[in-house]
């Protein structure tokens, strides 16, 4: 709507304009006429008629210089003016001009707009009227064929050529043509020059007719005229050519400050439209099967690498064409597709490009002076082979940016999920922990992967991760989210401990309900591992070992979340520094086996005792086994570490049975012992050499390394219960046993964890759990230990409850094996011949 006003606004100011133009020059040229009077001594007059041919021709003989959407046109009607000015009256004078522009000027240039007509009436009327008045007013009196005369035409010339050349750049300024008065300047410049140059040579006409009376000098003036004239016009088209040759050259030049193809397209089509003075220019660039089309309209872009379908043939049929087909080419309403401006001032050029040739398509000359010619056609091409490179050179570039891009981006994200990866996360990391940042990083260990990817296949893990990851990644609203490992992701979230355990809630509950994968419902089991900054160390790459070390503590703990604790972390560096010390320790005789005595409650005698490992460290003083013990698993020294603690209590216990003492022994397992194929064999020969029978062994074993390790272990089990060794199941009640699982194993005896026994005699609930366990284990078949008794209360309530036996304090502490002889001398024990007999139950023979 804006538009449109502000169109008919310019029309109307135009109009106006024109019209008074139009007043202004009858006036002058009418006062002109009536007014003044024939120059003195003429020889003899020029008729309006010829005056009037003399004009037609000079109209005929025009040379263009084009402004932006405007042009200045060059003539020579200097010449017949300033010989009507000398030897002809101002009246016909007048008339040969008006008869000019009013009748032959618009038969002479039909593309002329009808306000254009007008004010070039106007023009005419100014410029013959302004050039009698000046001419007259310095002449006075004198003779035309004098100096005076002379002075005369040059002046009325110059001042009629510049009040017109005035006006007519202020029409131009009224149409919204962008000139600038730098550009008017020359303009002028130029034709005032031919201007002046033509009244000279009529000046020098004028001088030869008057002195020869009107004879036959004409002739040879009319063909010098001519001539001058002639080479005037080529003198301008050849101008004109250098000019497009140097719009050309600018055209180039800018192509080359561009790279990106988006921007080069824009600039191609803004380039050629000034190179083409064209209206509208449109390039359809081929994009595989489908065409990339950018249109400039009238100095817009309307639109931009938007996706153009062309039917084959009509494509075809412009590619054929371009090249060929002009102006004259008939009254086409499109080309491949595209609705033309001006249908019938029309050129087209193949796009060369390397892959399929493209098309451009120019249409509507913003000059009306003339339409595209054939010089045009070859400057389009021109400048379509530079386009053509320009524009594979900014896909090439667009191309390798893509790429490059594509590339940093797989660098730094997961393939699967599209999450940030480890280095990634390490470097943002990074960056924060410069700045000594609060951060709380949980692990979350998917526990279920493995087991989706060997039943369903990959290509279900991987949907599942990607469920997995659309859950994880909006939880926090300051958070960021990782894949961290094969089974792993990480939440990063500024804070604490507090801000920790909420995002480790909503994480918990992000899984609560099962993730669809391709129309299967999975349930996620997660374990989260929570490290903190900078409590929990200042480096990414240890935070994140210390989240992934807490996550499998949650899976080996049967727990949801753990946060890491130096002391359960087999890789902190005093652990690494205890476990190469761990190496001589046993050679050197650091090590001591200790006993803890078991008593039967039915009996009140002690039947057997624990034997639990010490380190007399030389420098760090007196080690707990969970200090040391992890750091052996790690290194693969717990195999040998195991076999002299067996080795020790063997030994000891085969002289217990020496001295007529009918005690057991216990023996604790880690999970790598029973990773060891061969490592029945080395009981085996440890308890031939000891000279103990397999039935005064028992080997224990915690609830979560029975249920993680049993399957793959469950060879090594079942051997050692064959060779009669008894096995128990260590701290249970803490883990996450499966009764159908407990049912293959060769198990004998469960052990209630101390945790529950503490608070046996105050807490119901506590006393609840210790009395189903106990009923459990009896109704499996199994003798039951409950450890951690310290009090008679607990251990009379624990008899209570039907316990088989016990352990702990009450009885005694662990004692090194001489202490613990000594205080078996004062203790009511089985002796070899009170026995019992068939200790082992096998629970494959259970019902």
């Amino acid at each position: 709507m804006r538009g449109r006003w502000e169109e008919t606004t310019t029309a109307v100011r135009l109009w106006s304009f024109s019209l008074f133009s139009l007043a202004l020059g009858c006036g002058l040229a009418g006062y002109a006429a009536f007014t003044l009077e024939a120059p003195v001594g003429q020889p003899f007059q020029i008729a309006w008629p010829a005056l009037a041919v003399m004009f037609l021709i000079a109209e005929w003989l025009d040379v263009d210089i084009e402004v932006r959407k405007e042009a200045h046109t060059l003539t020579f009607t200097e010449f017949p003016l300033t010989l009507g000015l000398i030897l002809a009256t101002p009246g016909d004078l007048v008339i040969a001009r008006l008869v000019v522009s009013a009748i032959a000027l618009p038969l002479l240039r039909r593309r002329l707009d009808p306000v254009k007509v007008v004010f070039n009436a106007g023009i005419f009327g100014v410029d013959v009227g302004l050039a009698l008045l000046v001419f007259h007013g310095l002449l006075g009196s004198s003779s035309p064929a004098q100096l005076d005369g002379w002075i005369a035409a040059l002046g009325a010339v110059a001042v009629s050529h510049l009040v017109s050349a005035f006006l007519v750049a202020t029409v131009m300024r009224i149409a919204g043509a962008p000139v600038t008065w730098r550009s008017e300047v020359g303009v002028i410049g130029v034709s005032l020059s031919a201007a002046l140059a033509g009244c000279a040579v009529a000046i020098g006409a004028s001088g030869a007719l008057w002195r020869d009376d009107g004879g036959r000098s004409w002739v040879l003036l009319l063909l010098i005229g001519l001539a001058i004239g002639y080479f005037f016009v080529a003198y301008m088209r050849i101008r004109e050519r250098h000019q497009d040759l140097a719009t050309l050259h600018v055209f180039t030049t800018s192509l080359a400050a561009h790279r990106a193809a988006d921007e080069m397209s824009a600039t191609v089509a803004s380039g050629l439209a000034e190179v083409m003075r064209a209206q509208q220019v449109v390039l359809l660039i081929p994009d595989g099967e489908r065409i990339s089309r950018v249109e400039l309209r009238d100095g817009e872009i309307v639109s931009d690498e938007s996706h153009h379908d062309v039917d084959d043939i009509d494509w075809a049929s412009a590619i054929g064409l371009a090249g060929r087909q002009k102006t004259s080419g008939g009254d086409l309403p499109s080309i491949a597709g595209v609705t033309v401006s001006d249908s019938k001032n029309l050129i087209t050029a193949r796009l060369p490009l390397p892959q399929r040739t493209g098309l451009i398509v120019v249409s509507g000359r913003v000059s009306s002076v003339r339409a595209f010619d054939d010089e045009d056609v070859q400057l389009l091409e021109t400048a379509a082979g530079h386009a053509a490179a320009a524009l594979h050179n900014a896909q090439l570039v667009d191309h390798l940016g893509q790429e490059a891009r594509f590339r940093a981006h797989q660098a730094l994200h997961d393939e699967v999920t599209d999450l940030p990866n480890q280095r990634s996360l390490t470097e943002q990391l990074d960056g924060q922990l410069a700045l000594g940042s609060r951060l709380v990083m949980l692990t979350v260990r998917i526990n279920s992967l493995r087991e989706v990817n060997e039943t369903l296949g990959r290509n279900m893990g991987d949907e599942m991760l990607r469920q997995v990851a659309a859950r994880l990644r909006p939880l926090g609203r300051r958070s960021w989210c990782a894949r961290s490992g094969t089974d792993e992701f990480t939440v990063v979230v500024p804070g604490g401990q507090e801000e920790g355990d909420m995002l480790a809630e909503r994480v918990i509950a992000a899984f609560e309900q099962p993730v669809l994968c391709h129309d299967v419902a999975l349930a996620v089991t997660v374990g989260v591992g929570v490290a903190l900054a900078p409590a929990h160390g200042i480096e990414s790459e240890m935070l994140l070992r210390r989240a992934s070390l807490a996550a499998s503590r949650s899976l080996l703990d049967g727990t949801t979340v753990t946060t890491w604790a130096s002391d359960r972390d087999p890789y902190d560096p005093h652990r690494l520094t205890i476990a190469a010390d761990l190496r001589d320790a046993i050679p050197a005789g650091e090590l001591q086996v200790h006993f803890q005595p078991q008593m039967d409650l039915a009996t009140g005698l002690v039947t057997s005792a624990e034997a639990l490992v010490r380190w007399r460290h030389p420098r760090l003083g007196e080690l707990r086994p969970d200090q040391f013990i992890p750091a052996a698993e790690n290194t693969g020294a717990i195999d040998a570490l195991t076999i002299h603690v067996l080795t020790v209590a063997a030994e000891t216990a085969a002289g217990w049975h020496g001295s007529g003492w009918d005690l057991d022994v216990a023996v604790n397992l880690s999970a790598r012992n029973l990773a060891n194929a061969n490592f029945a064999d080395d009981i085996a020969a440890v308890l031939d050499a000891a000279g103990l029978p397999p039935s005064s062994l028992t080997l224990e074993l915690t609830e979560s390394v029975v249920m993680t390790e049993a399957e793959r272990a469950l060879r090594t089990l079942q051997r050692l219960h064959d060779m009669g060794i008894s096995l128990s199941i260590d701290d249970f009640g803490t883990g996450y046993s499966s009764l159908a699982h407990l049912r293959r194993l060769p198990v004998s005896e469960i052990k209630v964890d101390k945790s529950f026994v503490f608070d046996l005699t105050t807490s119901e609930s506590d006393e609840v759990i210790v009395k189903s366990m106990i009923d459990l284990g009896h109704n499996l078949g199994l003798s039951v230990v409950v450890e951690g008794v310290e009090t008679p209360e607990v251990r009379s309530r624990v008899g209570e409850l039907g316990s088989d036996r016990l352990q702990g304090y009450l009885l005694s502490r662990p004692l090194p094996g001489p202490a613990f002889e000594h205080w078996l001398a004062d203790r009511p024990i089985r002796l070899r011949g009170d026995a019992p007999q068939g200790r082992v139950i096998n629970l494959d023979h259970r019902r």
